[in-house]
């Protein structure tokens, strides 16, 4: 055989080995997405807060059922999603919204501007909303210029309430609720925005870290969360998110002295936590938003200073600090006795104890609802206990807003954990969203049959 045909033969094997390789990875429609999550929700209705664990498995999946006016993209821009545009007038206390055409509900139903108006208005009270044909119209009673962000808010889903059911015209619908148990979600065939590849997503709730792994290992799941204590060596196929929830001890005021409070947020050794807890899925900080939402987090001091917190301890002159945790959250156990052992080498006694009654402290998880650093803060100190005047209009007002949150130690952050979730190798095209957001409706199964 000549050379010549020699080299066209072994070029045309590769160029069809390179083929057959490309067509193997392209996407396709088809199967079922298996997941496993710790939290139990029993209600999937975007509206509702509960305990910090259901709130982030509401806000995982709300967008996979109810679509809202705006979403943000990832680089923190508000981009309309059910509205086709939007107006302002009266200072930013009047906001117009065209509602985007030819947008139909799951079971069919065409989307209209009373149905966001209606949606809108619940989960919003203090909000004037009403409509000019199809264009759904919200007043505010002072200057909102961060409208946009607050509407890409998961509690700002866009749902239909029919009796118990709601409806959504996100891209699955719900086939099967058991709940605390089991969500089944079936594709939205007649999605507006395009149909998910995958057929089904099975979600099993109530599975601890160890669950979950060995259902990965065993080939009954495709997608599980990973917990810290998992994280240090895993070579499965891990995603994280940017860090995305903040953990603090919010003090009681009128129970403890300024002065120990700042002794003991000058005691902690936030590092520590961050490596030794956290196995590297958190990052030490001073701040209550972190780094990449707002920018301005390294200006916030989060060094341990054990000399001058036995100081202002010796100052303060202060009986034990009795520092309460969620009874069923082990994270939150590990930093309250992290706490505790950091506090004792400057002198002062803290007692963790499991619970939520009478204590002078008390951990607490919060979530970054928004990438909008502005809209952020304002809902993160609402779950922290305290509220802000109005919400900032500018970036130097909101880090003026947390500096003043902070100033009086009351509310003291400690790290800014990340979400993580293994992988299946059979699963493909997971997007790697900073706010830890699971897009399902993005990702397909290898070798599943259409």
């Amino acid at each position: 055989m000549r050379p010549t045909l020699l080299r066209w033969l072994a070029a045309s094997s590769l160029l069809l080995a390179a083929t057959a390789a490309a067509a193997a990875e392209h996407p396709r429609y088809g199967g079922t997405l298996r997941v496993e999550m710790r939290a139990a929700p029993v209600s999937l209705d975007p509206t509702d807060e509960g305990a910090p664990l259901e709130a982030a498995a509401r806000a995982r999946i709300a967008p996979l059922l109810f679509d809202r006016l705006f979403r943000m993209d990832a680089e923190g821009r508000a981009r309309p999603q059910l509205a086709e545009g939007y107006a302002f007038q009266n200072d930013n206390k009047l906001w117009k919204f065209p509602i985007a055409r030819g947008v139909t509900f799951s079971d069919g139903t065409p989307l209209t501007a009373d149905d966001v108006a209606s949606s809108l208005a619940n989960s919003n009270p203090d909000w004037h909303v009403r409509t000019e044909g199809e264009t759904v119209v919200i007043e505010t009673d002072s200057p909102d210029p961060v409208m946009l962000a607050e509407l890409a808010l998961a509690k700002n889903a866009v749902v239909r309430r029919a009796g118990n059911a709601l409806v959504g015209t996100g891209p699955f619908t719900i086939a099967q609720w058991q709940p605390g148990q089991r969500l089944t979600l079936k594709a939205n065939e007649e999605y507006w925005r395009g149909r998910p590849f995958v057929d089904e997503v099975d979600i099993l709730f109530g599975q601890n870290p160890r669950e979950q792994a060995l259902a990965l290992d065993l080939g009954r799941a495709d997608v599980v969360e990973v917990s810290p204590e998992q994280a240090r060596g895993d070579t499965r196929r891990v995603r994280s998110s940017e860090p995305v929830e903040t953990f603090a001890i919010v003090f009681e005021r009128g129970r403890t002295d300024a002065r120990l409070r700042e002794a003991i947020s000058l005691a902690v050794d936030r590092g520590s936590i961050a490596r030794g807890i956290f196995q590297g899925l958190a990052e030490p900080v001073g701040s209550i938003l972190p780094q990449w939402v707002s920018g301005y987090a390294f200006l916030f001091p989060a060094e341990r200073d054990v000399n001058r917190a036995r100081q202002l301890r010796e100052a303060a002159g202060a009986g034990p600090v009795v520092l309460a945790y969620p009874p069923n959250d082990g994270l939150a156990r590990l930093v309250a006795e992290r706490v505790a052992l950091n506090a004792r080498d400057a002198g002062t006694v803290v007692q963790p104890t499991p619970g939520s009654g009478a204590a002078d402290a008390r951990i607490v998880r919060v979530r970054v609802a928004s990438s909008d650093a502005r809209v952020a803060l304002a809902a993160m100190a609402k779950r922290l206990g305290t509220a802000l005047p109005r919400t900032p209009w500018t970036l130097e007002e909101t880090y003026q807003a947390e500096e003043r949150l902070l100033g009086d130690f009351a509310i003291v952050p400690l790290v800014t954990a990340r979400d993580a979730q293994a992988l299946a190798e059979r699963v493909k095209d997971w997007p790697a969203a900073p706010d830890g957001a699971w897009r399902l409706q993005d990702a397909w199964i290898a070798g599943a049959q259409p």
